[in-house]
């Protein structure tokens, strides 16, 4: 007998995970063979929402239908017809790659371009036979990838409660037990997130110290923590503590799992309680993250109906403040001028725009992912210390690059990500680490093959970007002999006829 764990949910409330499940089955005389993971693990496959459609000029089963994928509505071509305008499904962008080897590509279909694919539930091997797309909840976020989606909210939502001078922090994950939160909260510079990364070495999470909780008492008077475990038979645990070695533990109702923080903020951080204040830090923090952040909910406002029945519509949303794939974990195959653009104006609202750029994507002998530009300098130089941004698997680690990127490089605007620089350390270590000298010449050597790249494609109009170049070029060549050498390819000098 074959069946899913979706169809066994219709009639049993399982709250254990599929192992331990396999285990009693197994205890109870049902023998599993084996378990099949379906679905399709891919962040090239998201949640979407169809904005509107029309028929197909050329096609009388097809539809052209505009499709917003959290970040730009496309023209997708689609021959289902049980959807309509507002409805949530799975989009497949170019570059994704299909259970049975289709690769997803920007195409004409009947003269019509299809810049990805609507998927059903066969088609992510979520179900052996579909008919249509798959619809998804209304309340499905737009933008995170649909396994991410259909394997549980993941979203951590941050709610502000002024009135009560309580700042929460709330996620629907594993929660803890009793025990965990006696071994995870009251062991200070003990950190959990260095056991997790002991029993899981392919996991990305940052974590060293065991101190990072503990900051909380730094804006607030008292600390409260609401929890459940994923685990059968859990209770709710709810730890409180107002900054001493006192604490109070007990067991109370909660009915789903997950962990919130309370933060009861003191007098001297009230401004913690003012909205533009959080908002602030959740942009400068939080705006790359790869889990889904809420702050509150926004009004979207959209157009039904054709013609003379053309009207504006609204409706409350979650407010997701944060871009979880953002631009530089992409790609380049999947990306035209215009999105590089528009992410500088994201970055930089105020700047002009940049000459050009480059995107870096590397993950031997080092992990290295980022796209920084070239912004026009003039035959100024103004070396800034904060236009390059360092994250660290899209957790914004610091502006300041001086002991990553040579000085000369600071002249850049951009972003850098990497899992192998070393956080948390002395400056004269992180200027002798390996991996940082590593990744401090390829960026150098990408900077030049991409002005030597220009050179020899358009030298003229190399020549007329020279007056922003020049300072660069000259700049790298004095204070870094490799780069100086490979600038010998396109450096340019003046002569005395101003050629």
């Amino acid at each position: 007998m074959k069946f899913s764990l979706k169809w066994l949910q219709e009639w049993v409330d399982i709250t254990v995970d599929v192992q331990t499940l396999v285990e009693r089955l197994t205890l109870s005389g049902t023998e599993v063979e084996k378990v099949e993971t379906k679905g399709l693990e891919s962040d090239l496959v998201v949640v979407a929402e169809i904005r509107s459609f029309v028929p197909h000029p050329n096609a009388d089963r097809l539809r052209l239908c505009q499709v917003f994928d959290g970040k730009a509505v496309r023209q997708i071509v689609c021959g289902a017809k049980n959807f309509k305008e507002g409805d949530k499904a799975p989009l497949a962008l170019p570059g994704a790659k299909l259970p049975g080897g289709l690769t997803i590509k920007v195409g004409k279909l009947r003269g019509e371009t299809s810049e990805g694919m609507m998927c059903s539930e066969k088609e992510l091997n979520y179900a052996e036979e579909s008919e249509g797309i798959l619809i998804l909840p209304p309340e499905a976020p737009v933008g995170i990838p649909i396994y991410r989606y259909l394997s549980g909210d993941t979203t951590i939502e941050v709610i502000l409660n002024a009135a009560d001078k309580q700042l929460i922090i709330r996620d629907k994950g594993i929660g803890m037990t009793e025990a965990e939160v006696l071994k995870y909260l009251n062991q200070i510079a003990f950190s959990s997130a260095a056991e997790f990364l002991e029993k899981h070495t392919d996991s990305t999470i940052i974590g060293n110290f065991g101190l990072g909780f503990y900051s909380a008492f730094m804006v607030a008077d008292k600390v409260e923590v609401l929890t459940r475990s994923w685990q059968e038979d859990a209770p709710g645990v709810r730890w409180v503590c107002e900054g001493n070695p006192e604490f109070s533990l007990e067991t109370v109702e909660k009915e789903t799992r997950g962990t919130d923080i309370n933060l009861h903020i003191n007098e001297e951080n009230k401004d913690f309680l003012e909205k533009y204040r959080i908002e602030g830090l959740l942009e400068k923090y939080c705006k790359f993250l790869p889990v889904a952040i809420q702050f509150g909910s926004r009004t979207e406002y959209f157009e039904t109906g054709e013609g003379d029945d053309k009207k504006e519509e609204s409706r409350e949303i979650p407010n997701i403040i944060n871009e979880t794939r953002p631009l530089w974990k992409k790609q380049p195959t999947e990306l035209k001028d215009e999105d590089y653009r528009k992410f500088y104006r994201e970055l930089y609202p105020m700047a002009t725009e940049p000459m050009f750029w480059i995107h870096l994507n590397i993950d031997y002998p080092f992990n290295l992912t980022g796209v920084l530009y070239f912004p026009k300098l003039g035959n100024s130089m103004e070396v800034t210390r904060n236009k390059i941004h360092l994250y660290c698997n899209q957790v914004y680690v610091t502006d300041d690059v001086r002991d990553i990127v040579p000085e000369w490089l600071l002249l850049l605007h951009g972003v850098i990500d990497s899992p192998d620089i070393p956080l948390n350390v002395s400056r004269s270590y992180l200027q002798s680490d390996g991996n940082v000298k590593k990744i401090s010449e390829y960026i150098t050597k990408k900077v030049a093959d991409k002005l030597h790249e220009l050179f020899k494609n358009d030298r003229p109009a190399f020549e007329q970007k020279w007056r922003d170049l020049g300072v660069f070029v000259k700049y790298g060549a004095i204070s870094d002999k490799k780069f100086e050498e490979r600038a010998m390819n396109f450096a340019l000098v003046e002569n005395t006829k101003g050629e």
